[in-house]
């Protein structure tokens, strides 16, 4: 049956085309994550306060790829969907303003679960990842609050007056929450940075799916600055991260729910090089 055998024939070859453009549109994104985040700031003599609450929405795009109208859904401010617009080369976000309280930012954005749309040029159909973002379930809580201690040259060091082009070992306390991950996607991970003072970006760690650095888990305590960023007489920023993730994937893409925890310190190199 000739007519029958073209017709399956088409069937097939239109199922190809289907798988093919879903996973073209499929490699253009990394992963993506939708969570909250409590922020402290760390005082000279170790003592921490509060700093806001937020709640954030972020895609990683692979390089040169594009993504068209990504906007997170949910209750609260996103019923109507939230644009994420560009914050990097290859990173969509949507951040909120700063909370100063959790429940302000619960009111706002309440635990459920968030969906995250976007669409991929030359593809018809919007790609969907939902985010399951409860902290009252047995997995899912803020992580311990980050406490930092610094080294250089093998000796504690206060945060004011570190020696410049030395290296800089930041070390932190036990992410005693922190566990493996059930589903194999991605554990709960530790996120490290260096800023100016202005929150320009000047080194990292790594971020999951993302090649090139690598990934903190759970399970390290410690990070090391090379010193040459630490030129004389400047003021940066350190940011630690202790991230909690609920997993999942859609279309072949990681996401990840995540409450975090973060803390910020100010430190200062001195203008020579003595300890």
């Amino acid at each position: 049956n000739l007519p029958g055998t073209m017709a399956l024939w088409g069937v097939l070859f239109l199922l190809v085309v289907e798988l093919l453009c879903h996973t073209s549109a499929v490699s253009s994104v990394y992963c993506s994550d939708v969570g909250k985040i409590v922020n402290r700031w760390q005082h000279e003599n170790g003592s921490l306060t509060y700093w806001y609450w937020s709640f954030w929405a972020e895609m990683w795009r692979k390089p040169h790829m594009q993504v068209n109208d990504a906007k997170i859904y949910g209750d609260g401010k996103a019923r109507h969907g939230l644009l994420l617009t560009p914050s990097r080369e290859d990173e969509l976000l949507f951040w909120t303003q700063n909370y100063p309280t959790e429940h302000q930012l619960d009111t706002d954005f309440p635990d459920e679960v968030y969906t995250l749309q976007y669409s991929i040029p030359g593809h018809s159909q919007r790609f969907h990842q939902t985010f399951s973002i409860y902290h009252a379930t047995p997995r899912m809580h803020y992580g311990p609050p980050v406490h930092l201690t610094l080294h250089q040259a093998g000796k504690p060091v206060t945060p004011s007056g570190l020696r410049p082009h030395s290296a800089l070992t930041v070390s932190w306390n036990r992410f005693s929450n922190g566990a493996a991950d059930p589903h194999h996607i991605c554990p709960d991970s530790i996120f490290v940075s260096l800023e100016d003072p202005h929150r320009n970006l000047i080194v990292e760690s790594g971020t999951p799916f993302v090649p090139g650095k690598p990934l903190l888990t759970y399970k390290n305590t410690s990070f090391v600055i090379p010193g040459h960023y630490l030129e004389p007489a400047k003021k940066f920023i350190i940011r630690v991260e202790f991230a909690k993730f609920d997993t999942n994937k859609a279309n072949g893409e990681p996401g990840m729910g995540v409450f975090s925890s973060c803390t910020y310190l100010n430190i200062t190199t001195s203008t020579r090089n003595h300890l």
